[in-house]
């Protein structure tokens, strides 16, 4: 993540709320292969060797002794410069000319490695983001196109398209780095010990120029979403229908959305042509009248190199040039503007992130598939990373409660997932905000554990600002040993502003390097909850199934068998691998007439927790069993409350509470109604630990707890207002208990 980028964050925030030579210590075939900790230093190819000297001892020293299983080393930068648009694509002399300052960067990087006996990371950011080369700039200057665009037409300076369908400058992007593959492939031939790993494109994502992320002008309601050039529309469309390059027997044949058959046959949106039931429009709520485009529309049968339909820089920089040239008025267009939940906009926000996602997959392809000549080799597929930022959960957010990062770069953790091509590489750095630290790791390592693939972290630092914290370092070095990585790209090396010598960050890193020597730990199996609690009535009534949880935390599908000690407690699956959910049930016949004590076992024999007890009790019930009861926590009785109320407290019963409702007792100025009470809603519920405390036997007790917040200005009026709450709990039985009234006092507006 570059400086840049860091200064991105704090807006964002701001707006939302000495050891053995390294050449020495190799993987053997009984440890395999090292755990690499490889920090970025900025000055790494610039320094002198002095300096480069003392600071090799330095890491040594601070974060060492290194082990066959640990080594140490630098990472460093390597930006790259496409510098002929129109090169010829097919002539590798040409091109290798184009990238002779790259080439000599990566060599001097190596050599200075290789005298200082050091594993290399070589991070390759082309100028797709944010930047220019001659390649980008040339490409803009004869068809703005082929970059991104800005949801009101305007261009995205220095962003590139991640469009398939910006054909010349896909042949061009792909030539280039497929003859940085040939490089990268001869230099970790001849020198395998010392460039271990590289990694690219650096950090993809989407246009966030136009946000609140950094210019204060925009707010979240008008903020400009990328991409919306008209390659990237087309695209969007045909991946929908399955047509175009996307058709069958095309080259992205069997690539497109899952349902796209739907849509393949049909006419125009609004048309069920092949009569499956399905429109466009009836399935996303759009109104569309053909599959034109509604701006900027243009055909596959146009050609790339001298496209009829391309936008030169010159054409759109001339007065009373129109950014929203017309096309049919019911013409096919994304969303142009977030609205979370809406189905054509989920669908919209899938595609952005389907796009960074094949554009990592095929960059990796290109470099890993390209067999340099001299050496007959080709880049191995596990040395070569991605470097994505796992925008999805920075910040606290995550795909459900989306932060502003994501919304405007689509980039979800798993678009840096490129296998099998190479390994799927994330960003991962925490924001420390007023003592808050805003996790990333700790979110998404878990997903990447489920996945089960070969990761690294290319650029990690666990809080920033510094904290003096210790645990929040040592929490997230806990979390690396757990999933192990291959490697770890710790940022910034000297770097006073994310500083690592003389932090809490160099202490857990030379932990980390401590306990990796040892050898990466197991995986836990961990269930919840804890334990379950059944009861069954002499007529047949029988708390509900109840689910639970086994959660795999570490690396890798850990495989695990569930049992039961008593027939009568059943299971929805027996076995598995990985995280899971278990559905338990109880078989209600024959029970008798004690307590029925079982347990549930889960034996997971490669986990650390190799087995786990989950206790079960069943308690037969004669009759039909008793009403639930409960209590109301807040509000007090009697309170005055303003805005939001909070309704809560909690509900328990001996078979099962199946619904808590909370209503108020008409009054003044409502409509005549039949019901003797106005129902406000259906409580949210969950678990509290003083009731389990309480009634450990209870069914149900992960649900104990329900919440209601009603907003009370709508009863507000010119006087004030006395109003009488009841809470309504509901079992499986059938009866119903009244908690109480609680009498609250809205004042007048």
């Amino acid at each position: 993540m570059t400086r840049q980028s860091l200064a991105y964050i704090f807006v964002l925030l701001l707006c939302a709320a000495t050891g053995a030579p390294a050449g020495q210590v190799a993987g053997s075939a009984a440890t395999g292969p090292p755990f690499y900790v490889l920090p970025l230093w900025l000055e790494y190819q610039s320094a002198g060797e002095e300096t480069v000297t003392r600071e090799v001892q330095e890491l040594r020293r601070r974060l060492g002794p290194e082990s066959p299983r640990v080594r140490l080393g630098f990472t460093t930068y390597v930006f790259l410069s496409m510098d002929d648009w129109n090169v010829d694509v097919s002539d590798r002399d040409a091109l290798h000319r184009a990238l002779e300052k790259n080439i000599l960067d990566v060599d001097r990087a190596i050599d200075r490695a290789r005298r200082h006996n050091i594993p290399l990371c070589l991070s390759f950011m082309s100028a797709i983001r944010e930047r220019y080369d001659p390649v980008q700039k040339a490409s803009e200057l004869e068809d703005r196109r082929n970059m991104q665009w800005y949801a009101d037409n305007s261009l995205a300076g220095g962003w590139w398209t991640h469009s398939r369908y910006a054909r010349k400058q896909r042949r061009v992007q792909e030539a280039y780095f497929r003859e940085i593959g040939r490089i990268v492939a001869n230099r970790m031939a001849k020198y395998p010990d010392t460039l271990v790993a590289a990694s690219g494109d650096g950090e993809v994502e989407l246009a966030y120029d136009k946000s609140p992320i950094v210019n204060k002008a925009y707010t979240t309601d008008t903020m400009l979403l990328a991409d919306y050039s008209p390659f990237a529309v087309a695209e969007f469309r045909d991946w929908l229908r399955g047509r175009g390059l996307y058709n069958a027997g095309g080259p992205f044949s069997g690539q497109g959305y899952e349902n796209a058959a739907r849509y393949a046959g049909d006419v125009s949106p609004a048309a069920d042509t092949n009569r499956d039931g399905h429109t466009l429009n009836g399935d996303f709520g759009t109104s569309f009248t053909t599959w034109t485009l509604r701006f900027f529309d243009w055909s596959l049968e146009d050609d790339a190199s001298r496209d009829p339909h391309a936008i030169p820089a010159a054409v759109a920089q001339r007065p009373g040039w129109d950014p929203f040239r017309s096309g049919p008025a019911g013409g096919f267009d994304p969303p142009r503007a977030w609205k979370q939940g809406d189905p054509w906009w989920e669908i919209w926000h899938r595609f952005r992130q389907v796009m960074l996602w094949r554009h990592n997959r095929e960059v990796a392809e290109w470099v890993t598939t390209s067999r340099d000549a001299r050496t007959k080799t080709v880049v191995p597929a596990d040395r070569w990373y991605s470097d994505q930022i796992a925008g999805d959960y920075l910040f606290g957010g995550s795909p459900e409660n989306p932060n502003l990062r994501f919304i405007t770069s689509a980039s979800a953790w798993w678009t840096g997932d490129v296998a099998p091509h190479g390994r799927l590489g994330i960003t991962s750095f925490n924001v420390n905000l007023g003592g808050t630290v805003f996790r990333t790791l700790a979110a998404v390592a878990p997903q990447i554990g489920e996945r089960d693939v070969e990761w690294g972290i290319l650029e990690w630092h666990p809080s920033s600002p510094e904290t003096k914290d210790l645990e929040v370092y040592r929490s997230e070095a806990r979390l690396v040993e757990l999933y192990r990585p291959a490697l770890v790209v710790p940022i910034y090396w000297g770097d006073p502003h994310t500083r690592i010598q003389d932090s809490g960050f160099e202490v857990a890193l030379r932990e980390l390097v401590a306990a990796m020597s040892k050898g990466p730990i197991a995986p836990t199996i961990e269930p919840a909850p804890g334990r379950l609690n059944f009861g069954a009535t002499s007529d047949g009534r029988v708390t509900p199934s109840q689910r639970v949880r086994i959660q795999v935390v570490g690396r890798g599908r850990t495989g695990w068998t569930a049992t039961s000690s008593d027939p009568a407690v059943v299971m929805s699956r027996t076995s598995g691998a990985g995280s899971a959910d278990i559905d338990v049930s109880v078989a209600a016949d024959d029970l008798g007439a004690a307590d029925r004590r079982v347990s549930i076992t889960i034996a997971a024999p490669q986990s650390s927790t190799p087995r786990v007890e989950i206790p079960v009790l069943v308690r037969p019930i004669n009759g039909t069993g008793a009403p639930p009861h409960g209590a109301i926590g807040v509000p007090a009785d009697g309170a005055t409350v303003t805005g939001a109320v909070e309704i809560a407290g909690w509900a328990l019963d001996d078979i099962g509470v199946t619904k808590v409702e909370v209503g108020r007792e008409p009054g003044p100025g409502d409509p005549p109604t039949a019901s003797a009470l106005i129902r406000l809603g259906e409580a949210a519920r969950g678990a509290r630990a003083d009731v389990t405390r309480l009634f450990p036997d209870a069914p149900l007790l992960h649900l104990a707890a329900w919440y209601l917040r009603y907003d009370t200005t709508t009863l507000a009026g010119p006087e004030p207002r006395t109003c009488r709450l009841h809470v309504l709990v509901t079992d499986v039985e059938g009866h119903v208990t009244d908690l109480g009234v609680r009498r609250v006092t809205i004042p007048s507006r």
